[in-house]
């Protein structure tokens, strides 16, 4: 799911508006998907969505479902007045999969829908694309960020040139794996050993079988833990790379568009006050607040 969601995420966002758009299925009607906040309020709840299997940001434990983005839906919702009522799903091949099977369409199967989506990229060439969504609430960039050894790999300025010889884990099938396979004529391609899973490039990392880990920084953070003063983490610039920095907010069905003005009035408030940042903190990840609009 992660390795699919990154590619869409990060890879996708740059070539929305030179694709033809996708065909649209309304359902029963316009308005046969979203609820307006006075809806939601008379119900007493909304439902949210989240990605599974998506540390740090959701993801089951004993306890339940938690991570950061579970954290930010509990907040906004009582911030809206009205409970939370999860609503977790798999992710499709593409964001705009997601956008369609769970916020303006539903699904084919059930029917189900959800009120909200978060970790959706807020992008208006996404947003002009799925023209029944609206993108709101942005509470964090996210980027592409390189962990290294520094035992085996040289100081020096920060650039592509510093990973040369190293060996590179990464998770297979993410963008941080295709774009280091075919960047520069692919000078970093017989350098990779890719894993299933982020944990697993990171378990490399820390094994001495890998020198350097690429991938979301937010994930790289979380799965390094306490581990990240040994293995400090850098951004520098990778040239060829469409989208190195995206935002990630909230999604809402377009004819409830007073829900998305809520959203992202509560979003700003959470940003203001360092409740956001407590979040990111309490799960071991750096917040990085996007530039106001």
């Amino acid at each position: 799911m992660i390795r699919r969601r990154f590619l869409a995420t990060a890879g996708g966002l740059a070539a929305l508006a030179a694709r033809p758009g996708p065909a649209r299925a309304y359902g029963d009607s316009f308005t046969a998907v979203g609820n307006t906040l006075d809806e939601l309020r008379a119900r007493g709840s909304a439902k949210v969505a989240w990605y599974t299997d998506f540390f740090p940001f959701s993801y089951q434990t004993a306890d339940g479902w938690t991570g950061i983005d579970v954290d930010l839906a509990r907040h906004v919702t009582a911030a809206l007045g009205v409970s939370l009522q999860p609503f977790p799903f798999d992710a499709g091949e593409t964001v705009e999969d997601d956008l369609r099977n769970v916020v303006w369409r539903g699904s084919l199967v059930d029917k189900a829908w959800a009120n909200l989506m978060v970790h959706a990229p807020v992008d208006r060439a996404l947003m002009a694309r799925n023209d029944l969504v609206v993108l709101t609430g942005a509470y964090h960039v996210e980027s592409l960020a390189v962990a290294i050894d520094p035992e085996r790999v040289a100081g020096g300025d920060p650039s592509l040139s510093l990973l040369e010889g190293h060996r590179l884990a990464v998770e297979q099938g993410s963008i941080a794996d295709s774009y280091l396979a075919s960047t520069q004529g692919g000078r970093f391609a017989g350098s990779l050993t890719r894993h299933r899973r982020p944990e697993d490039a990171i378990a490399a990392l820390r094994d001495g079988e890998a020198d350097a880990v690429t991938g979301p920084r937010s994930q790289l953070e979380a799965w390094l833990g306490e581990a990240r003063e040994r293995f400090p983490l850098l951004e520098f610039p990778l040239p060829g790379l469409p989208v190195p920095r995206w935002p990630v907010g909230f999604a809402a069905r377009i004819n409830a568009r007073d829900v998305a003005t809520a959203v992202e009035e509560a979003v700003g408030s959470a940003l203001n006050d360092g409740t956001v940042a407590r979040i990111f903190a309490a799960h071991g990840v750096t917040h990085r607040a996007p530039e106001p609009a």
